[in-house]
């Protein structure tokens, strides 16, 4: 699950929830040694009967946002082909 906001100094940001088996593959390269220590966590957590969920956030541009609002507002007013 996703949303997006914009910061107050304007700044637009994607934040994302999810299994870590989704989550970790989206990370930013050279994240190695916090992959490793959070899987240590996620680990210890599941082996106690746990659920987790990691969370993410990316930055995006005006241009990024736009070309997928567009997509976004032709999506919620399809009645049919809602995925994409």
């Amino acid at each position: 699950m996703s949303v997006i906001v914009r910061s107050p100094e304007g700044k637009i940001i994607v934040m994302t929830k999810g299994a870590d088996s989704i989550i970790i593959p989206r990370l930013q390269s050279g994240q190695d040694k916090l992959i490793e220590s959070t899987s240590k966590f996620l680990t210890e957590f599941a082996n106690e009967g746990l659920r987790t969920l990691l969370v993410g956030q990316k930055e995006i541009d005006q241009k990024s946002y736009d070309a997928w609002n567009v997509k976004y507002q032709a999506a919620i007013c399809s009645i049919t082909d809602r995925a994409g």
